[in-house]
């Protein structure tokens, strides 16, 4: 996977900096780091779940804004792949969270139980940046495009941190999980159901943050059975839903967080493999806004 690099505009926690970030060369595309004036074609390559909507005051300061870590807000940059042609045919992003504002409860299975826990516990950092999803179209896919598309990004972080020496602490990346699994019939997803064992409970009276938060003082919260029993004919595109299932990413994409904790190659490029820089580690706690397990890597 051949790369060059490109200068580029990167606003970093507030200061814009002009450097020469890498550009990645796989089979006949490019994957770059996208800017600003490729909003309207980054929002062209979409599906249901992961639409853009470049009316949304609130994304637009985010995507200007890049990398941010606040105690009030987050901010992303995106990772774009474009054809022989130039156009955008596919889609990332980097995004970073200060542990303050990513201060919010998890499910944790310990045991016999399912715990309410808090993430900054998974993180040794402050400063951390998330692999977000990927979209591709569908006229390029099962290439290895979602593939490239993470090494690439995974190559771009370990510039900015050993190159550039900026400040960052960890890197996490999320599988889709149960609570946003939808069952395609009654359009009840795991998340709803889940909020209602919690209520019945008399744990919680709403869904809202301050609700949930209250739950990390008392612990234990329900049992593993009454956990999975919730997931009990969920279905995802059709098929039965089985805990740790993506969602909406692809299977590849999926397994693709297992290799990063094994530290096996997750792109093959004619007869040369490409294993990340950085070796993850799976938490014990479910994420709590969609689910599923989450892998981290802490620098420090």
């Amino acid at each position: 996977m051949e790369h060059k690099t490109q200068k580029t505009n990167l606003n970093f926690n507030g200061k814009l900096y002009d450097v020469e970030l890498p550009v990645f060369n796989f089979k006949n595309f490019k994957i770059r780091v996208g800017t600003f004036d490729d909003l309207e074609d980054i929002a062209k390559v979409t599906f249901p779940g992961m639409a853009i909507d470049l009316t949304d005051k609130n994304f637009i300061k985010k995507a200007t804004q890049g990398l941010v870590f606040e105690k009030t807000t987050n901010g992303f940059i995106f990772v774009v792949v474009e054809n022989s042609e130039g156009k955008i045919v596919g889609r990332s992003y980097i995004k970073s969270w200060h542990v303050d504002y990513f201060y919010k409860p998890r499910y944790a299975l310990r045991k016999d139980a399912v715990i309410i826990a808090d993430a900054s516990h998974s993180f040794n950092g402050k400063k951390i940046l998330e692999l977000g999803g990927v979209v591709i179209d569908e006229n390029y896919q099962r290439i290895g495009l979602g593939s490239a598309l993470l090494y690439a990004r995974l190559k771009i972080i370990e510039f900015l941190h050993s190159d550039l020496h900026l400040a960052i602490n960890a890197l996490m990346v999320t599988n889709i999980g149960p609570l946003r699994a939808k069952d395609n019939s009654s359009k009840i997803d795991y998340d709803q159901r889940l909020v209602e064992v919690l209520k019945a409970k008399k744990l919680i009276k709403s869904a809202n943050y301050e609700d949930v938060m209250q739950l990390t003082e008392t612990g234990k919260v329900f049992t593993k059975e009454e956990f999975f029993s919730q997931l009990v004919g969920l279905e995802v595109r059709g098929q039965k839903y089985f805990y740790g299932a993506p969602r909406e990413a692809s299977y590849s994409a999926y397994n693709n967080s297992i290799r990063l904790c094994r530290g096996e190659a997750i792109l093959h490029d004619d007869t040369q493999s490409y294993i990340s820089p950085f070796q993850f580690k799976q938490s014990e706690c479910i994420h709590f806004d969609h689910g599923g397990s989450y892998f981290i890597y802490n620098f420090v």
